[in-house]
């Protein structure tokens, strides 16, 4: 899964825990915007096992015919 170690996805997973409460639907992407976490809602919403999210791309995400977002450009300072 792109650069991210076990033990990273770990820690973002443990990080990422309090937002299995929320109602709202979160995915998390690293730089490399590969899917690292999704909660349940976000897989009820789209309609993907989150065995099926992790791993890929946002472009996921991106409607027929949409330019793909460049999140590259929304992060601007290193290490965010």
């Amino acid at each position: 899964m792109s650069e991210h170690t076990t033990s990273d996805l770990n820690e973002i997973q443990r990080l990422a825990r309090p937002y299995d409460s929320l109602g709202d639907s979160v995915i998390v992407a690293g730089k490399d915007d590969i899917i690292l976490y999704a909660n349940a809602v976000a897989t009820t919403l789209y309609g993907y096992a989150v065995e099926e999210l992790l791993g890929k791309s946002v472009a996921t995400f991106t409607p027929d015919g949409a330019s793909p977002i460049d999140f590259g450009s929304i992060i601007k300072a290193p290490g965010q």
